[in-house]
């Protein structure tokens, strides 16, 4: 085909040749530039691209959690104020210190709540403030949920600034917290029952042994000096430590008792006379102007 559209064009004449390189060169151009026009057209300007911020599910890294779409929304940033647990803590919001409760997760009671102390709540607390003491993060509300729970607190999920990584998720899934739905299902209900999965099936945090014996549980106890017992107690994962305790049981070591001294009573005095009128004197009664010189006897006085 190439060799024949030679030929034609070698047979031309000189101004037939010229005539078409007249049609040619311009039909070229406008194709060039209709070509340009139209990818122009296609791509966005610098000022028309839009880069949304999207929440990411961070760092699982496991295959089998994936992370679930949020809603396209902005997300505002806070800085962290304190620790309270591992669910509870403090940042600074509308310019002032708020408590937030992290959604969808709940961790074991520490000293800081009115609740009895459960087993992993200061390694649940000490996992928050290694994550978050000092640090900025990212802050979304969830229309099912509501702003605030009844104890005033926020009611949000976190992200730290400095990696995108989504705290509320990440204690679940590390075993520092249980997933928690709260009456109605929240925005990543699924997402952090998939991470409990994940740290329960590969016995994380909370769901290994650190929890296998109640806290401060008596396992036994020995008498080693007087009123003194050393005590066997447990700790929440099964280790022991002792203390010794008063224990009025122990008597070993402990001083003979003295005998109580005896006293005893005064003789009951028999009378043989009354004096109703003067006072007794050995066996009689006298005049009370008389001084008696008598031994005891056995007269009375009556008043």
């Amino acid at each position: 085909m190439v060799n024949r559209l030679t030929a034609l064009y070698s047979n031309l004449s000189a101004r037939s040749k010229t005539l078409l390189l007249g049609l040619v060169i311009p039909v070229t151009m406008m194709c060039g530039i209709y070509a340009s026009v139209w990818l122009i057209s296609r791509d966005p300007s610098p000022e028309e691209s839009v880069v949304t911020q999207q929440p990411t599910g961070s760092a699982l890294g496991e295959e089998d959690v994936q992370t679930e779409e949020s809603p396209v929304e902005t997300r505002t940033v806070a800085q962290v104020i304190s620790i309270t647990d591992g669910d509870t803590i403090r940042i600074m919001y509308e310019g002032e210190s708020t408590p937030v409760r992290l959604i969808g997760i709940d961790t074991p009671e520490t000293e800081s709540s009115p609740d009895p102390v459960e087993c992993f709540g200061e390694e649940a607390k000490r996992k928050m403030e290694e994550l978050l003491s000092g640090q900025e993060v990212f802050y979304e509300f969830d229309e099912t949920q509501g702003e605030q729970d009844k104890y005033g607190r926020l009611l949000l999920y976190l992200w730290r600034t400095s990696d995108d990584l989504f705290i509320n998720e990440h204690m679940v899934k590390e075993g520092y917290a249980h997933e928690y739905t709260y009456n109605t299902p929240y925005r990543y209900q699924s997402q952090f029952q998939r991470a409990e999965n994940i740290a329960s099936s590969e016995s994380r945090g909370l769901w290994g042994d650190v929890c296998g014996c109640v806290k401060d549980a008596e396992k036994g106890r020995t008498c080693v000096a007087c009123n003194t017992a050393q005590v066997t107690y447990t700790n929440w994962d099964c280790s022991e430590y002792m203390k010794e305790v008063e224990d009025v049981s122990c008597t070993s070591g402990c001083a003979a008792a003295q005998p109580a001294p005896v006293t005893t009573p005064a003789p009951e005095q028999i009378c043989c006379k009354y004096c109703t009128t003067g006072q007794a004197c050995g066996d009689s009664c006298i005049s009370k102007s008389y001084t008696c010189h008598k031994p005891p006897g056995c007269a009375c006085n009556a008043y």
